[in-house]
């Protein structure tokens, strides 16, 4: 299972006026990175609980004796609070999308 990184976000430093054109892009990148791998980090985080909440749910139903109720339904909600987390992320990060485009240039 992925964790999520936890503690501050890398800084990034100024550009260089020498080569202020790739330092830019460098910079700029960077964060859209980072920001990436943060959302993919998460996604297979809350697809990891909910492949192992169905897992436990299905050996419960094989009769399975090393699996006990409360695992299982410890593992339900774990997925399906980390489900409900995961769409207000992402209807936060649409909700700010739409605000930028809504902007005047």
């Amino acid at each position: 299972m992925t964790t999520i990184p936890k503690g501050p976000a890398p800084a990034l430093r100024a550009p260089d006026s020498h080569d202020a054109a790739s330092s830019t892009s460098a910079v700029a990148d960077k964060p859209q990175a980072d920001f990436s791998r943060s959302l993919t980090d998460l996604l297979q985080a809350v697809d990891g609980k909910i492949s192992t909440a169905d897992e436990l749910a299905a050996a419960q139903v094989r009769g399975d004796s090393d699996v006990q109720l409360h695992d299982v339904a410890l593992a339900l909600e774990k997925a399906d609070v980390s489900m409900r987390l995961m769409v207000k992320t992402r209807n936060k990060v649409v909700e700010a999308y739409q605000e930028i485009m809504r902007m005047p240039v």
